[in-house]
């Protein structure tokens, strides 16, 4: 593929960042408004949530390879930045469990 031709992968992927980003947003705002009735909440918001990390999972290398197109730069790192987020984000949440779980035993 040469360069022009890439300019498909990165409005793919920044596509798949906006709805990243509105999916959290919206995820956020109805858990804090809707708190009394956790449970259907829960339950609605948690498939929601795995298809936001599924599309930001599939949407990361898209994002790597929309690098190197002719799109505005702006575009192409915003869509790195975020289909990176959710990964990035479990990663610092695993590392941290794991960190507070050996300086315990040490204690």
């Amino acid at each position: 593929m040469d360069r022009t031709s890439l300019n498909l992968l990165t409005r793919i992927s920044c596509f798949i960042g906006w709805v990243t980003v509105t999916g959290i947003i919206v995820f956020i705002c109805i858990g804090i408004t809707l708190e009394e009735n956790i449970n259907t909440i829960d339950n609605i918001l948690s498939f929601y949530v795995q298809i936001t990390f599924l599309l930001s999972l599939f949407g990361t290398p898209l994002s790597i390879v929309s690098m190197f197109s002719k799109e505005k730069l702006g575009k192409r790192i915003f869509a790195l930045i975020v289909n990176l987020s959710p990964v990035s984000i479990i990663t610092w949440g695993f590392i941290a469990e794991v960190t507070r779980e050996f300086s315990e035993t040490l204690i």
